[in-house]
């Protein structure tokens, strides 16, 4: 088996980021139309592309501008939204990008980082910066940082003067390969994760897989779950050359995938964008995981909350007679081996100790794919292939309420018995 070993910085460094050390090259460049709307958004992956994003993004804000009655140039304001680690960072580098070639210097609105600051509150204060700076519907938002970031500059975008245009710049492997990409956007409440939210497309999505390089183990690791996640619904290939691997944290290894991973997501989105049918698949382990999230006051790692309601849901389709045994049995190796690497792991078992019956039923059934106060859940059949409920004609399938706690007590009984004896 392969072995990635880490050699990398953490994030939340405020040495900022260097791109003279940085050789700039585009990997991939795709466009995809979301077909409900007919709308195009532009996939750009690179190595040092972030000091040039400003290239892609003003073509489509149609730069060079228009001269006004004055003779000057009437340019459109762009903000970019962070959170506070990441724009100590890269905030510079952005900015600088469009300086150069935009009179008109672009705002920096940062926020408090972490899962904390996505709320309305959060969403009403960057809202009221861009009225400040005169930001208006020509203007365009450009999210830098990880899912949190993207969520919420998204739903910025959508709701300020009923939509602008916005960029997704991912810098987290989790938001590179999965939530910069779609058009979901969220806020949360006091009742759930995502419980406000609208669909609204970004028009680009710019990776530079150079940022993997100042992120903890950690972050990587939730970007790996969801790689993993997609090898188990859509690519059986993708899937057993993870098998291959002993650990999962060098991102000079796994960053390989980001291109499968972006595909795969663009196709889906592309059929589904309002997840009424095949996108539900893309939410396999999360019903699960969100609880587990939601039970831990989100302590618990976004990613091994994932890998651990995969293990529990594989072994729902399993118990319904969906998922292939010895299939479902393999994706339990590679999610052990996973959440053993991951760390954590006296937290996940407190975790699961502390979680209720009717708690992790409410939880459940406030989840989006609920209907009629049915838990239902996205659920593989083979590695590569998410189950088809024909009788509903739907992606989804309803989860009996004793086999959706009984999955609880096996996930806890196999995290005792198998990843917490690694434990040291």
């Amino acid at each position: 088996m392969k072995k990635m070993v880490a050699n990398r910085s953490h994030e939340g460094s405020s040495n900022g980021f260097d791109s003279s050390l940085k050789q700039s090259r585009v990997l991939e460049r795709f466009t995809f139309l979301i077909s409900r709307v007919m709308e195009k958004c532009e996939i750009v992956i690179g190595e040092g592309i972030l000091p040039e994003i400003s290239s892609f993004v003003l073509p489509h804000l149609g730069y060079p501008s228009e001269r006004n009655s004055h003779g000057e140039e009437d340019e459109h304001s762009v903000a970019i939204i962070s959170d506070s680690r990441v724009s100590k960072i890269y905030g510079k580098t952005l900015t600088d990008s469009f300086s150069k070639i935009h009179t008109r210097p672009p705002t920096l609105i940062s926020f408090p980082f972490g899962e904390a600051s996505k709320t309305l509150e959060t969403a009403a204060r960057i809202t009221s910066k861009l009225s400040t700076i005169g930001m208006d519907r020509q203007g365009c938002l450009l999210a830098l940082g990880g899912g949190v970031v993207g969520d919420l500059a998204g739903f910025v975008a959508s709701i300020y003067k009923r939509g602008v245009a916005y960029y997704q710049v991912p810098t987290t492997l989790l938001a590179q390969v999965d939530s910069s990409i779609g058009g979901k956007t969220a806020v949360n409440t006091e009742w759930g994760k995502n419980q406000l939210g609208t669909f609204y497309q970004p028009k680009g999505v710019f990776i530079d897989t150079y940022t993997l390089e100042t992120l903890p183990k950690e972050e990587v690791m939730n970007g790996v779950s969801e790689m993993i996640k997609y090898g188990v619904v859509a690519d059986k290939e993708m899937f057993w050359q993870l098998f291959k691997y002993e650990t999962f944290y060098d991102t000079s290894e796994i960053k390989k995938f980001i291109p499968r991973c972006c595909k795969i997501k663009a196709e889906i989105v592309s059929e589904d964008e309002r997840e009424h049918g095949l996108r539900s698949a893309l939410n396999y382990g999360h019903t699960i995981g969100h609880v587990l999230e939601a039970s831990s006051r989100y302590s618990l790692a976004h990613g091994i909350a994932v890998a651990l309601g995969m293990i529990a849901e594989g072994w729902i389709s399993k118990e319904l007679g969906i998922f292939d045994s010895n299939e479902a049995i393999q994706q339990e190796e590679l999610l052990q081996r996973f959440l053993s690497d991951a760390g954590q792991k006296r937290k996940i078992f407190a975790t699961l100790g502390s979680i209720k019956k009717s708690r992790a039923i409410s939880l459940a059934l406030s989840d989006k794919k609920s209907i009629q106060r049915k838990i239902r859940m996205s659920l593989p059949e083979r590695i590569g292939r998410i189950h088809f409920e024909e009788k509903e004609n739907s992606y989804t399938i309803s989860v009996p309420s004793n086999i959706y706690i009984s999955s609880f007590r096996y996930l806890e009984g196999l995290v005792r018995s198998t990843i917490m004896k690694n434990h040291n």
